[in-house]
C-alpha cells in the first residue's frame, strides 16, 4: 500500500487541512505527476446510489446568482432579444426568463400578455425595447401587417444561399 499506514481511516482536523492547503500553494506539479493523477479515476464509475447522493447536493447549489457564470439574470440571445430571468413569472421559459421586451409592454398596459398577443418592435431593433418603439398586436394582425417582411427576409436567406453555394463552386 502506498501512503501513510498510520492515517488509514483517520481525518484531517480543518486546521490541519487549512496548513497542507497553504504549503501547497503556487507549487507546481510534474507533467509525470499530473498524468499519474488524472489515471487514477480512468475507467471507474460512480454506482447510481452515489449519482443520487451527488445531485442532491448539487440541487439549486448553482441556480440563478448562485451561478458562476450569472450576469445579473439578463441575457442577449443570437437572434438579438433580450431575457430577464424571473422564476414567479407565470409566462416565463422553462429556464424562468422572459423576453424584455414583453415584460416592457406588461408594465405599460399593466397586465400579463396573452398568448397570441405578440409585441413588435417598430424600428426593427430587437434589443430597442423602450415603449415608445414597440406596439402590441395580435398573431394575426402582426402576420398581415408585417408579411412582406418575412417574404423579403424569405427571398434574402435564400439568395444569400444561392450565392455561398455558387461560391463553393470557385473554392
Amino acid at each position: 500500500m502506498i501512503g501513510n499506514k498510520s492515517m488509514l481511516g483517520k481525518h484531517h482536523s480543518e486546521e490541519t487541512k487549512r496548513k497542507i492547503s497553504k504549503a501547497h500553494k503556487g507549487m507546481k506539479i510534474s507533467e509525470k505527476t499530473r498524468k499519474k493523477l488524472s489515471k487514477g479515476h480512468k475507467g471507474k464509475h460512480h454506482s447510481e446510489e452515489t449519482k443520487k447522493i451527488m445531485s442532491e447536493a448539487h440541487k439549486g447549489k448553482y441556480k440563478g446568482e448562485k451561478n458562476p457564470a450569472w450576469k445579473g439574470g439578463k441575457t442577449k440571445t443570437g437572434c438579438g432579444y433580450i431575457y430577464i430571468y424571473i422564476p414567479n413569472h407565470p409566462n416565463a421559459n422553462l429556464q424562468h426568463y422572459i423576453f424584455e421586451h414583453r415584460l416592457v409592454m406588461e408594465k405599460c398596459l399593466g397586465r400579463y400578455l396573452k398568448k397570441n398577443e405578440i409585441v413588435h418592435h417598430i424600428d426593427g431593433n430587437k434589443s430597442n425595447n423602450i415603449i415608445t418603439n414597440l406596439r402590441l398586436e395580435t398573431r394575426n394582425t402582426h402576420k398581415q401587417n408585417y408579411s412582406y417582411a418575412y417574404q423579403e427576409g424569405y427571398k434574402m436567406g435564400m439568395a444569400h444561399a444561392i450565392f455561398i453555394l455558387k461560391l463553393e463552386k470557385y473554392l
